[in-house]
């Protein structure tokens, strides 16, 4: 307990400037080693808007040479039931999140990692899709390409690029 005159000022704990250095280097360090690990659990997916820049995109597409078609040995049954089950999960996290997808029409073009992580989208919206708002499709494309893992892992990056239009109409046969 501090006392100035008869007026309590409070308890201080007193230390010397270099156990101070200390103690801030301590909780600089547990900080960053926190972000650290915090980070490798997350995937961070870029979502663009195809025509916006050029340079990038072209960029992308020659870092992933390999098409889904290819990663599914040529098996379109295969191709297409792994697709679709995107498509419906991108779906079903618009309607978790409110989101009106019901009419949007688009090209998408996605970019996989070895392990199925989508670290980029690229979308244009078709002439006859309804009106959305871009910065929400965005937002909602980039979350879900954060939480979303292709079920097939192949060996390089992959691609695929498609129409989609929502609804979804066709099911994966694994789904009810």
């Amino acid at each position: 307990m501090v006392l100035r005159g008869d007026k309590y000022v409070g308890d201080f704990i007193f230390l010397e400037k270099k156990s101070m250095k200390a103690i801030v280097c301590i909780l600089m360090g547990l900080g960053l080693s926190v972000s650290v690990l915090y980070g490798q659990k997350s995937h961070k997916t870029s979502v663009f808007l195809m025509g916006e820049n050029e340079k990038n995109y072209e960029s992308i597409k020659e870092s992933y040479r390999h098409s889904l078609l290819e990663v599914c040995e040529a098996d379109m049954k295969k191709a297409f039931e792994n697709w679709i089950n995107l498509v419906t999960s991108l779906e079903d996290y618009a309607k978790q999140e409110g989101v009106d997808i019901n009419g949007v029409k688009l090209w998408l073009h996605t970019f996989f990692s070895e392990e199925g992580k989508i670290d980029h989208i690229g979308f244009l919206l078709k002439p006859a899709s309804k009106n959305v708002n871009i910065k929400e499709l965005k937002v909602l494309l980039k979350e879900f390409g954060k939480n979303y893992t292709f079920p097939i892992q192949y060996d390089h990056k992959f691609y695929h690029y498609t129409g989609v239009t929502f609804p979804t109409f066709s099911q994966p046969s694994n789904r009810k």
